[in-house]
């Protein structure tokens, strides 16, 4: 009988319970690491790719059981990047579908490094899985159809650079001879399966905060995560011309970027002012607003960058 995989709904259950997770962003409550599983399988891919080398739908489909050790970003790290990875490798080693998973495996050719593989797992097939993962955040400065127009906060990355990376280089790694070696290396037959995993958030000017552009490269997925991009000297407008009653800015700090932020402000909006004008490179902003019930919820999040950030007409 074939392998029928169960998806779970994280609407009625958490796949991962984590106790008292290290470290724990100030905000977040005991279940928080909880809450970062979940939004790993809840949100969209940054780029369109299809069964089955969409690796959302491919850790869509597994099941998993709560594991005795929570997750902790070990070491405590910064970095988004490896914060995002060990949280997907956390998530794997929950997978009952799973036999075994490794995780960044450099592979050599000759005694030189050649690349690295993110993820190799065994299913309960003995079938190797080989999986590339990344989080990104990127500010759209040009038209929108050019993946070259997506750059980082710093401006020293691009979508163009790096989905041409993950699709001609890290994922067609399982299939090079060295690759194929590192593998068997581990006791781990040639993989038969290859996922691409990209999340993160894509952010336009000022002017399109409310939508994305209806124009897009044909690669980036029109349901991705969307916000926007604001020059430091018109920064006022973030809690002004709105039908809010009462909006408050939360500044995110990395690694603290993936969910949505639903407590109080830890800062007053004055003192959030004062940052922004001192700031010297971008900035992440949560906008937040009070429900019916008082309770405080993120409206739309973006970057506050410099006025000399970037090529694009000032929004």
């Amino acid at each position: 009988m074939p392998w029928v995989p169960v998806i779970i709904d994280t609407d009625k259950q958490c796949p991962i319970l984590y106790g008292d997770a290290s470290p724990l962003p100030s905000h977040c409550t005991t279940n928080c690491y909880a809450n970062l599983h979940r939004w790993l399988l809840k949100q969209p891919m940054l780029m369109n790719t299809h069964a089955p080398l969409n690796g959302l739908k491919a850790l869509q489909q597994m099941t998993t059981t709560p594991l005795a050790k929570p997750f902790s970003a070990s070491p405590a790290t910064s970095q988004l990047g490896t914060y995002y990875e060990q949280m997907v490798k956390h998530y794997l080693m929950a997978c009952t579908d799973i036999i075994d998973v490794r995780s960044n495996i450099q592979v050599f050719n000759q005694q030189r490094t050649i690349g690295e593989f993110d993820f190799l797992w065994l299913d309960h097939r003995y079938e190797c899985h080989h999986m590339e993962c990344a989080i990104k955040f990127y500010l759209c400065d040009g038209p929108a159809t050019e993946l070259a127009s997506f750059v980082g906060p710093n401006r020293h990355d691009s979508l163009a650079r790096k989905w041409l990376h993950m699709t001609q280089k890290q994922i067609q790694l399982s299939t090079k001879a060295a690759g194929i070696s590192a593998c068997e290396q581990l006791g781990f037959p040639i993989p038969r399966h290859q996922h691409l995993l990209i999340q993160g958030y894509l952010f336009y000017p000022w002017h399109q905060t409310m939508i994305a552009p209806a124009a897009l490269h044909p690669a980036i997925n029109p349901q991705h995560n969307h916000g926007w991009w604001l020059h430091q000297h018109k920064r006022d407008q973030l809690t002004s011309n709105n039908s809010h009653q009462s909006l408050a800015l939360q500044i995110r700090d990395k690694p603290d970027w993936l969910l949505n932020w639903n407590k109080p402000p830890q800062t007053e909006n004055n003192a959030v002012e004062q940052r922004l004008a001192q700031a010297t490179g971008p900035i992440l902003v949560s906008r937040l607003a009070q429900d019916n019930e008082g309770n405080w919820q993120e409206v739309d999040r973006g970057f506050v960058v410099p006025d000399n950030w970037g090529a694009s007409p000032e929004p």
